[in-house]
């Protein structure tokens, strides 16, 4: 096992999107500058949706992002339930 489980307390939903957004713009600047590259799955549904909305207003490199889609459906390109649409409108 590695580690014990942490839990990390926010005031509202608001804060987890904040908060969110702060690791995995901390992640990414790690990666990129270690690695020249930073990788991200993105979620589906529709909890991830305010983080992706505002991780899209970043100042960031974001030549050094590698996103990829994961949908445990399959579903029409023009679908409203697919993770690529709601990426894209974020």
């Amino acid at each position: 096992m590695h580690g014990s489980t942490r839990w990390h307390v926010c005031e509202d939903a608001a804060a987890v999107v904040a908060e969110a957004a702060r690791r995995i713009l901390t992640a990414a600047e790690t990666a990129i500058t270690a690695c020249g590259a930073f990788r991200m799955v993105l979620a589906g549904g529709r909890t991830p949706l305010r983080t992706y909305r505002l991780l899209s207003q970043a100042t960031t490199d974001w030549t050094g992002w590698h996103l990829y889609f994961s949908d445990e459906r399959c579903l029409p390109p023009d679908h409203d339930g697919r993770n690529s649409r709601a990426a894209a409108l974020a």
